[in-house]
């Protein structure tokens, strides 16, 4: 609750210090203008969320090793991905191409900035989750904007699912395939809370780079 003045100073003259025209031509009038405004108290910025820890991400994923989707049972994992374990996930999610995004010239390499978006994508890109497949993935589906029985929506934040036109066009543009976890109705999907967590890992953690 303190007052603030900012004081600008005005060119009326051609040889005075300050604002002028977009042309250079002086200011008539004032010689500066005044702006003063109090602050007040508003609402303080929500606490970080914990960063999980490398064996905490493997168990939020573990909805998708159900069902022998990306484990190692059966005829091994889907398309070569594994969240089975720290060291599955580090040799084939974190810095690898996902399979659906090799739409471009090359394969088995992963691009940070392609010409289109969304080529070649990595499926865990440590630092970006914005060039995170996993993320994509999870996004078309409903269930990651459903908050898990009493939870509740952080004030900073929206949780109810995007128009349907929007996940049209995001399924359209780059993302194949059903959304993650592909399970069915009677089985744990990853929540809100969840993907919060997941994202929060691959923006501040180091991809299980130490297996912690």
């Amino acid at each position: 609750h303190a007052l603030y003045t900012v004081e600008l100073p005005i060119a009326d003259n051609d040889e005075a210090f300050g604002f002028r025209a977009f042309d250079g031509v002086p200011l008539a009038g004032k010689t500066s203008l005044r702006i003063s405004f109090f602050t007040g108290s508003g609402p303080s910025n929500p606490p970080a969320p914990a960063v999980p820890s490398c064996a905490d991400f493997v168990e939020l994923l573990s909805g998708c090793v159900a069902q022998s989707c990306h484990g190692d049972g059966d005829g091994g994992p889907a398309l070569g991905l594994s969240f089975e374990g720290v060291d599955a996930l580090r040799t084939t999610a974190v810095g690898q191409p996902a399979h659906e995004a090799e739409t471009g010239d090359t394969t088995g390499i992963a691009e940070q900035n392609p010409e289109r978006f969304g080529v070649n994508m990595p499926i865990i890109d440590p630092g970006r989750p914005d060039n995170s497949y996993l993320m994509y993935k999870l996004l078309i589906g409903t269930a990651p904007y459903e908050l898990a029985p009493g939870a509740t929506c952080p004030a900073d934040e929206r949780c109810e699912a995007p128009d349907p036109a929007e996940l049209d066009r995001l399924r359209n543009w780059f993302v194949r395939g059903e959304p993650m976890p592909y399970l069915s109705e009677a089985e744990q999907f990853v929540h809100h809370d969840e993907l919060r967590a997941i994202k929060t890992f691959i923006a501040e953690g180091d991809g299980c780079a130490n297996g912690q």
